[in-house]
């Protein structure tokens, strides 16, 4: 078995951010479509997706 350089390791450990960062949002979305409460989520910040992920948010709040 090969050994991962510190690059590939530290390439690992962002993407596993990125995945639990875009897990906590999907989840956010389903409590909110659930809940009648008014519900807010953490900014998230450092993705791709940050812009559309705002536009989702507020799509899903404006039609649950």
């Amino acid at each position: 078995m090969e050994r991962l350089n510190d690059n590939e390791v530290k390439e690992v450990a962002r993407m596993q951010q990125m995945i639990d960062l875009y897990e906590g949002f999907i989840c956010a979305l389903h409590m909110m479509m659930l809940s009648e409460k008014e519900i807010n989520y953490p900014q998230f910040t450092d993705t791709n997706f940050d812009k559309e992920m705002n536009k989702i948010w507020r799509w899903v709040k404006e039609h649950k």
